[in-house]
């Protein structure tokens, strides 16, 4: 366990408590603790640490170095155990992590085991790689690349074996090029979801590096350095593809909406361009099936050196996310386009396909009501497609179910009775099936939130059906059936 501490207090005392207690046993741990130059009492507090904890806490107490890429790397030079953790001096673990992760790595072959991480305080932290347990995968086929701090389990091996280490002379960003690189050398990556094993910790002083360093400018340099690793260690092709989207999705809305807005024009400028010429080699026109529509805007101002309208873009993103609200679409000549800034202005001449969403529409439908008449299963229920806007009257549905005659095994078509479309902007419609037997209720549909028309119903497990939807006044709007 190697944890590098600069100013570290009150926080330390507790994530040196977590790895002592751990389950998997103190003859099991060593704990090297670097304090880096620190002035609040820290390096007191390792000292009793050390003696409370004879034999498993070793102190080391250096000058500042400005980060924590040179205590991290004086500890890696001491390690001695098979694994290797790091641990930032403000967080901790839960009591069972290590084993866990040692479990893992052990059971499977794997060389580095990402542990399910926690926030506190509001700490923000990704998530989308702790989904499911995934006891072996790799950089390509997961969500791992999401996550590039060194907080995790490494086989010092594979560290040593490449000699991989922190680089120096970054303020922030100096674990990514690390934790990537020891991804990409990897014989196999393991990640627990089902177990709460770090807690990361937002300081209410504001001590986080990360949040201590301000500014594009050095947050532009790790991405630059980034760049370059994917291009020197990653063929063309859908693997790179794959690192670029995080980068491109991550790394630049972060420098655009957390430090570009907040400074100079003339930084501005400067630091715009400069990020247009980091991502040129990542990008390009087969992209645009991976990113999402604002990512695809976005990205086209940034390589068009538009200060302006990225600003006003960022101004919209945010009153975006705090109203909540989906964004509506345009629908036309068969497509759908979200109505983000600069939409078909001739002005910008943003190219369409940015925001085409066509794709990524939902279609939104729920059976209300399950009734048997008889032999005939009655089913009545509501459509639409989300974020598409009412047209002046409801769509007019018409859609046949098929279902198998039980006595001769032949398909059998029977009518589908059309219920009027609410004044909301439902499309509510009755089926007949034969021959069911199942029968339900089922509460209301909640009320719109906001305006859309469409097609579609919920299916039954029990048959398949067709289904076509014509709407007069929506003739150029494109028509959709229902998925599962």
């Amino acid at each position: 366990m190697i944890i590098a501490a600069y100013n570290a207090m009150p926080y330390v005392t507790r994530s040196i408590t977590s790895v002592a207690e751990q389950t998997i046993g103190r003859d099991a741990l060593e704990i090297i603790a670097v304090n880096d130059g620190s002035t609040d009492g820290t390096a007191k507090e390792l000292e009793r640490l050390a003696d409370e904890f004879p034999g498993l806490v070793k102190v080391v107490h250096q000058e500042n170095s400005g980060g924590p890429s040179v205590p991290r790397n004086a500890g890696l030079d001491l390690a001695r155990g098979e694994f290797v953790f790091f641990l930032d001096a403000d967080d901790y673990l839960g009591p069972q992590a290590l084993e866990r992760m040692v479990t893992m790595a052990e059971k499977n072959g794997t060389d580095i085991v990402l542990g399910k991480m926690v926030g506190i305080g509001g700490r923000g932290l990704p998530m989308s790689m702790f989904r499911s347990n995934q006891p072996k995968t790799d950089v390509f086929n997961s969500r791992v690349y999401w996550a590039l701090n060194p907080l995790k389990l490494f086989r010092r091996r594979l560290l040593e074996r490449h000699a991989l280490r922190f680089p120096t002379g970054m303020p922030v960003g100096e674990d990514q090029p690390f934790t990537a690189l020891a991804y990409l050398h990897a014989s196999g990556i393991s990640v627990i979801a089902d177990y709460d094993c770090l807690f990361c910790t937002l300081r209410d002083d504001g001590g986080n590096i990360t949040v201590r360093t301000k500014g594009s400018e050095p947050r532009l340099r790790f991405l630059a350095a980034m760049v370059d690793l994917i291009l020197e260690n990653v063929p063309p092709g859908p693997g790179r593809d794959h690192l670029a989207h995080r980068h491109l999705t991550v790394d630049v809305p972060h420098v655009l909406d957390t430090h570009l807005v907040h400074e100079p024009r003339t930084q501005q400028l400067k630091s715009l361009a400069e990020m247009a010429e980091i991502i040129a080699p990542l990008w390009h026109e087969g992209m645009n099936d991976r990113l999402s529509a604002m990512a695809r805007v976005r990205l086209h101002l940034v390589r068009h050196g538009m200060l302006d309208e990225v600003l006003e873009l960022v101004g919209f993103e945010k009153e975006l996310a705090d109203s909540k609200a989906a964004t509506p679409v345009l629908v036309d000549g068969g497509r759908a386009y979200a109505r983000y800034p600069f939409l078909r202005d001739p002005a910008r001449a943003v190219p369409d396909a940015c925001y085409d969403v066509t794709g990524q529409l939902g279609v939104r439908h729920r059976v209300t009501r399950a009734e048997l008449r008889g032999t005939a299963l009655h089913l009545a229920g509501h459509a639409y497609l989300h974020r598409v806007e009412r047209r002046t009257s409801p769509p007019d549905l018409s859609c046949a179910s098929a279902t198998a005659a039980r006595s001769s095994g032949c398909p059998s078509r029977t009518p589908r009775h059309r219920a009027s479309a609410p004044t909301r902007t439902r499309a509510r419609m009755r089926t007949t099936w034969p021959g069911s037997r199942r029968s339900s209720t089922s509460p209301p549909p909640p009320t719109a939130s906001r305006s859309a028309t469409g097609s579609g119903t919920s299916r039954s497990r029990s048959a398949p059906r067709a289904c076509r939807a014509r709407s007069a006044s929506a003739a150029s709007a494109p028509t959709m059936c229902p998925a599962r």
